[in-house]
């Protein structure tokens, strides 16, 4: 259990960091649990992803960011990531 308490933190940390440096003022963070999973979601004010691909590629070698993504959905069993009118969702799945 502490392996998957480890990752949902790690992929958390990694979606706030995100909201911290590209989205706006306003950020919401729900958790809840269902028999099946833990489920994160945080959602921001910010002008969205306009990737629909996002996190699925790694970037460059060379490149210093990019990375925060990829490891969301590597980490979570499921991870939803979508633009809203009013900013971007980012939904976690962790298995329990």
């Amino acid at each position: 259990m502490g392996a998957q308490v480890r990752d949902a933190e790690l992929a958390t940390s990694e979606v706030a960091t995100n909201v911290f440096l590209h989205a706006a003022e306003v950020a919401r963070v729900r958790t809840w649990s269902t028999e099946e999973a833990f489920v994160c979601e945080i959602d921001d004010t910010g002008l969205g992803i306009d990737d629909p691909f996002s996190g699925y590629r790694l970037p460059d070698e060379s490149s210093t960011s990019g990375r925060g993504l990829p490891l969301v959905r590597r980490l979570s069993d499921v991870a939803e990531i979508r633009t809203t009118p009013t900013g971007s969702v980012v939904r976690m799945h962790f298995r329990r």
